[in-house]
C-alpha cells in the first residue's frame, strides 16, 4: 500500500464516498460549515488530500490548516487548540510573513482585515481542521465566531471539521454548550468499505 495514491483519480469512489467528496467541495467553493464523521480508516484523510488535490488544481480556494499534533481536548492529555491557535494560522497561511498582533483582540481584527482584502481580489478561504474528535468545547463554540466573518453579506471563512465518531457526540443536538455551532454545522457519515470490500 505504499505510493497507491498519487491523483485524485487513483481514489476508490462509492456513492457515499462520492457524495462526502461533493459536500467538501461544495463547503471550500461555497461556504458552509461542515463536520465529516468516520471511524479510524474510513477514508477521512483521502478525501482530505483528494479536495486540497482539487483545490490545487486551478480553484481560487486558500487552505488554512492548523497543526493538530498533539491536540488533545484537555490540557491533562495534551495541547488543546484554542481560537488563538486558528486565528493565527489563518494570518499565516493568507498573509505569509506578517507579524502576528499580540493582544488577542487586535490579532482577530488583524484576521479580518487580511480575509476581507484576499476576498476583495477574488480568493475564498477553507478551514480544514482534521483529529476534529479532540477540539475542546470552547473551541467548536468559538468557531461559530470565524464563521460569522463577513465582508457585508460575504461569508469570509468556510470550515470543514474531519474527525471521528467522537466527534458526533460532541456536535450532538442535545449538547447546549455548542448548540449555536450545530445550528449552523452540516454532518455527514462516512460509512466504512466493508460492502464494498471486492471493489
Amino acid at each position: 500500500f505504499i505510493n497507491e495514491l498519487n491523483e485524485d483519480a487513483d481514489v476508490f469512489i462509492t456513492d457515499d464516498i462520492r457524495y462526502v467528496r461533493s459536500a467538501m467541495r461544495q463547503t471550500a467553493k461555497h461556504g458552509g460549515m461542515l463536520a465529516v464523521v468516520a471511524e479510524s480508516g474510513g477514508g477521512k484523510s483521502t478525501l482530505r488530500q483528494d479536495l486540497i488535490d482539487w483545490i490545487n488544481q486551478g480553484e481560487p480556494i486558500t487552505v488554512v490548516e492548523p497543526y493538530v499534533i498533539g491536540m488533545e481536548d484537555s490540557e491533562r492529555k495534551g495541547k488543546a487548540l484554542k481560537a488563538a491557535d486558528i486565528t493565527g494560522a489563518v494570518i499565516r497561511t493568507v498573509s505569509p510573513g506578517t507579524p502576528l498582533r499580540q493582544v488577542l483582540q487586535d490579532r482577530a481584527a488583524q484576521m479580518h482585515s487580511i480575509l476581507r482584502a484576499s476576498a476583495q481580489v477574488g480568493r475564498r478561504h477553507v478551514l480544514i481542521i482534521e483529529e476534529a474528535h479532540a477540539l475542546a468545547v470552547p473551541t467548536l463554540k468559538h468557531l461559530k465566531r470565524f464563521y460569522e466573518l463577513q465582508d457585508g453579506f460575504k461569508k469570509l471563512l468556510s470550515i470543514i471539521l474531519i474527525g471521528q465518531t467522537e466527534l458526533e457526540h460532541k456536535l450532538s443536538e442535545h449538547n447546549p454548550e455548542v448548540r449555536e455551532v450545530v445550528q449552523r454545522c452540516e454532518m455527514v457519515k462516512l460509512p466504512p468499505l466493508d460492502n464494498h470490500v471486492e471493489g
